[in-house]
């Protein structure tokens, strides 16, 4: 029973977080995420209007507004920083690639680095889209738990068709 607040959490997450890259008008972004969305159900920009509308739904207060801003701009920074280590480590990949002997531990600490400071930015994201989501009226969180609740539905029965199809 662990597993369904965990995977509320991360759809609420996956919510917020796909919804603050269709309003920061990001097309390259939104586009790559859309594919990548496809491949559980959802295709092309209809995830990103479809979550646009429930932001809309939400009519926040001033406050919660604020609330998402912050969770918005943390969002985007995390982004522009996973962008940079992730340059970084391309940059150091294609350094060692040039020398004669690979120096294996050099890249496994760069490696292992990159993906710490990409944990605590998730980390640091999520408590604010979950600080986002505690502030919601009962009201409010329906209308999100509905929205994720119909994706569930939409992600199972496109895992139904992908096993009737692999059985054939």
């Amino acid at each position: 029973m662990k597993l369904l607040p965990r995977l509320m959490a991360m759809s609420l997450l996956t919510v917020m977080v796909a919804t603050q890259a269709a309003q920061a008008g990001e097309p390259a972004d939104a586009a790559r995420h859309a594919r990548h969305a496809g491949a559980h159900g959802m295709h092309g920009d209809g995830m990103f209007k479809a979550l646009a509308r429930v932001k809309a739904e939400l009519k926040l207060s001033p406050a919660q507004s604020g609330l998402w801003e912050e969770a918005d701009a943390a969002t985007r920074d995390a982004r522009q920083a996973m962008r940079q280590n992730h340059e970084q480590m391309r940059a150091a990949m294609q350094a060692e690639r040039q020398k004669d002997v690979l120096d294996l531990a050099k890249l496994d600490q760069a490696m292992s680095s990159q993906h710490e400071q990409a944990r605590q930015g998730r980390e640091a994201v999520k408590s604010k889209w979950l600080a986002v989501y505690a502030s919601l009226s009962v009201d409010q969180k329906r209308v999100v738990s509905q929205h994720i609740k119909d994706r569930f539905a939409r992600m199972e029965k496109w895992h139904e068709r992908r096993r009737a199809q692999k059985a054939q």
